[in-house]
């Protein structure tokens, strides 16, 4: 395939008859697409997808009102009214189809409000006749079966997608296109179609079969209607849910420019406030309480230390003193005894000795009383004392960490008061703020309401799908059946025979698909990642198409662990291998490919992607992309550059040729 032309009309940005020609050449595929953001890039970058699938291009499943309204966001606007003619959007491109090319022009066109949406195609030639014959729905048949969807995303994407394709996982990417890029669907449509022809054949003694089959078919239909109305509806409902979302942020917005956040919490403020101002209260009765007690003393420490050294001199003074006491006693005892006649009865001649000795041994006893004597400088009594060593003791130790404690306690209260006064003083009136908050507590109950509505479709969706799982198994069970007849005629057993090579040709396609997608990853890899040790092999998984990273040395590399550049290099690795497994000469179009890469992914893009991918890559890009020096190594693989230039007066986009070259 070969996009020759766009032409819009009338549509986004660009008001009035817009043509851009995108044809090139094997030697120089790159069309080139330059404007600042806001200027047309993506609105024309999604028109190809839009004008070739219409509402199956938007993203999920879209009822015809929702994308009747799409359309008529698209209707291009200047001062504020939409085009009176509608807009339309036109894609020429050819197709080598039996050795001859043909080139086809499809236009799809809507009015104002986006109603009477019309898809038109024709095939060019030198007499430029219209096809009659094919009706809208046989065109939109006819366009999938040349450009099938599921392929067209795999060429088709922008930065962004490739975020979102990150996110979901390379598995989903590949799932979602697998059958369609191997041919598959055509097989599984075959198989299908042959159990259908069987049933129609049968006759006799199978009837009973054929008729269960026709209400399983029956029924198997009947869900397949349920599904897709409850589709449309969660699709109806989302949109809702949307509405009501923005309306939420709209009403919080204006909450918040009337006063911020305080002013949904102003209850909780005032509360927080008073049970702050209570709290000061306490604390500060606290700290009274110990600055009447004890804690002054903790600020003359060296004061009280001194008069802590003077108790404890005091006490050694008053047990001396005691002890001289007892001493006085004790010689005025032995005095007494000394001189009584019964001490020295039966010693001879104790007169002489009495005399000599009693004087001395009494003044030996009086010398010990000098030792003792001497007062204390506070003589305090010793439950005096103790109170006050008490005092000190606490004053250094429990109250002085009370005090620390209670003062920081304060400070954070003090604090908090200041900021809940803040908080009230930036709250507005209730008059003024009331209104948007009854308002925000209405939408949110609403969205509530539409998520518990969403949840209940999506339950029901569930069941549906499981029931539709389980018409299959019973369908397949008719079938089997029927295969296992002994009795079964010919056609029965020629049906079984290609339907049981058809599967072991899935089967042997799927395999070796499986391995070219593997060798066509490998080379990608290699040629993007500016990290050439990183990856050695892959291998992707025959069930779940989850792939596995391989260094040489045989470790798992976990894709978590590369780098956001490095993630965005493997999933454009896996798009450009499914792109070329497919065999599809599609060209690739893709819009602002290189935002989130860092310089060495950006050089390897500019160099190994955009000239080889395809023989026709459309870029749209901002000059911070693609500026002058990474247009230089392009330049000899363009055919064209455009420059998009949005007049902001008019609110309209021109398109002009050689910006980039102009650069």
């Amino acid at each position: 395939m070969l996009i020759k032309k766009i032409e819009l009309v009338n549509y986004g940005a660009y008001g009035g008859r817009n043509t851009i020609e995108l044809a090139s050449t094997g030697e120089k595929p790159i069309i080139l697409i330059g404007g600042t953001n806001g200027a047309g890039k993506t609105t024309l970058f999604e028109s190809v997808m839009l004008c070739l699938y219409g509402i199956a291009s938007l993203d999920g499943h879209r009822t015809k009102k929702d994308y009747e309204a799409y359309l008529a966001k698209r209707v291009h606007r200047e001062d504020g009214m939409a085009s009176r003619e509608g807009a339309s959007v036109s894609v020429t491109f050819q197709i080598a189809r039996a050795g001859k090319v043909e080139e086809y022009v499809v236009s799809r066109s809507w009015g104002m409000r986006g109603e009477s949406e019309l898809l038109a195609m024709r095939i060019a030639d030198e007499k430029n006749t219209v096809d009659k014959r094919m009706d809208e729905r046989s065109w939109q048949t006819f366009i999938d079966g040349l450009i099938p969807r599921g392929i067209a995303k795999m060429f088709f994407f922008d930065g962004e997608r490739i975020v979102r394709m990150i996110e979901d996982g390379e598995s989903a990417i590949i799932k979602s296109s697998f059958d369609t890029l191997l041919g598959l669907d055509i097989v599984n449509k075959l198989r299908r179609d042959l159990d259908v022809n069987m049933m129609r054949e049968m006759r006799g003694d199978d009837a009973h079969v054929k008729d269960e089959f026709e209400r399983l078919t029956k029924e198997k239909e009947e869900t397949n209607e349920q599904i897709r109305a409850l589709t449309e509806s969660r699709a109806a409902k989302m949109s809702e849910l949307d509405i009501a979302r923005r309306t939420a942020t709209e009403v919080e917005d204006a909450i918040s420019s009337l006063g911020g956040g305080f002013a949904a919490k102003r209850a909780e403020t005032k509360i927080r406030h008073e049970n702050a101002i209570k709290s000061h209260d306490q604390v500060s009765a606290r700290l009274r309480e110990a600055c009447a007690g004890s804690l002054p003393f903790a600020l003359i420490p060296e004061e009280t230390a001194k008069v802590e050294a003077q108790i404890q001199e005091d006490r050694k003074i008053a047990m001396r003193a005691h002890g001289t006491s007892a001493i006085v006693e004790a010689v005025e005892k032995t005095k007494t005894r000394l001189n009584s006649d019964d001490l020295w009865e039966g010693i001879a001649n104790h007169s002489m000795i009495r005399s000599k000795m009693i004087p001395r041994i009494i003044a030996t006893l009086e010398s010990a009383k000098a030792y003792a004597e001497g007062s204390g400088m506070f003589n305090f009594s010793h439950e005096q004392e103790e109170d006050i060593l008490a005092t000190i003791r606490d004053a250094n130790g429990a109250a002085s960490l009370a005090f620390k404690v209670g003062a920081k306690d304060l400070n954070r209260i003090e604090e908090e008061i200041q900021g809940a006064e803040l908080a009230l003083v930036s709250t507005p009136d209730d008059d003024e703020i009331g209104p948007h908050i009854t308002k925000l507590k209405d939408v949110q109950k609403e969205i509530g309401t539409i998520e518990f509505e969403i949840k209940h479709i999506d339950e029901e969706l569930s069941s549906r799908r499981a029931w539709l799982i389980h018409i299959q198994v019973k369908t397949r069970g008719v079938l089997a059946k029927i295969y296992k007849d002994e009795n079964s005629d010919s056609k029965v057993r020629l049906t079984q025979a290609i339907q049981m090579a058809l599967k072991d040709y899935a089967q042997h396609l799927i395999e070796r698909k499986i391995s070219i997608l593997e060798s066509n990853l490998r080379q990608s890899l290699s040629m993007l990642m500016h990290k050439k040790e990183l990856i050695d092999h892959v291998k992707m998984d025959r069930k779940t198409y989850g792939i596995t990273l391989y260094k040489n040395d045989g470790a798992a590399v976990p894709k978590d662990t590369l780098s956001k550049g490095e993630q965005q290099m493997f999933t454009t690795a896996v798009l450009w291998a499914l792109a070329r497994t497919s065999g599809r000469p599609l060209p690739f179009m893709i819009d602002t490919p290189l935002a989130r890469l860092d310089v060495e992914h950006r050089v390897n893009m500019i160099k190994k992607f955009f000239p080889v991918a395809s023989h026709q890559m459309i870029i749209f890009s901002t000059d911070a992309e693609i500026g002058v020096s990474y247009y230089r190594m392009l330049d000899r693989y363009i055919s064209k550059t455009y420059a998009l230039e949005h007049n902001d007066t008019r609110s309209r986009t021109t398109i002009r040729e050689n910006y980039l070259e102009a650069a």
